[in-house]
């Protein structure tokens, strides 16, 4: 009966072989222009988050306690 349970093993698997990259990664140098124009776009999102939600609250606020 046992017999009917057993599978043949499957054949055993060579190893993988690293893949070596072509040529080496150059080191990346970030520029200065990058973080000058994150700093543009943080002020940028920080003065549109003031404009839309900060002012409208603000003033909702006032007109239910004043």
């Amino acid at each position: 009966m046992g017999q009917y349970f057993q599978q043949p093993l499957p054949p055993p698997e060579e190893p993988r072989k690293p893949r070596g990259r072509r040529r080496p990664r150059r080191e990346r140098r970030t520029s200065p222009v990058i973080y000058i124009l994150a700093a543009i776009g943080f002020v940028t999102v920080c003065l549109v988050l003031y404009r839309y939600a900060l002012v409208p609250l603000l003033v909702w606020l006032n007109g239910v306690i004043g």
